[in-house]
């Protein structure tokens, strides 16, 4: 490290002191919600309900996958004997 003599810190300290301070204002920034939702409840409401209704959406979907799985099941199984006795002869 080369010090200045007389002017405080080297480039290397202040590259990192420029770097700490950047990344505390990132994980402020990251923990801050962000100012347009607190400056505009009417989005945040709209927000939140589009929200709900993709949850209730994927809900819908998960239950419509379960669905088709269990019917998929039930033809491979009434499939099966079928193919063994094609295969068997």
């Amino acid at each position: 490290m080369v010090h200045d003599k007389g002017m405080g810190m080297s480039k290397t300290e202040e590259l990192e002191a420029r770097i700490s301070a950047a990344m505390a204002r990132i994980r402020t920034a990251a923990e801050t919600p962000p100012p347009a939702a607190e400056a505009d409840p009417v989005a945040l409401r709209r927000l939140e309900r589009v929200n709900v209704a993709l949850r209730a959406q994927l809900k819908d979907m998960e239950r419509k996958r379960e669905a088709d799985i269990a019917q998929l099941d039930g033809l491979i199984s009434e499939l099966r004997p079928l193919v063994e006795e094609a295969e068997h002869g």
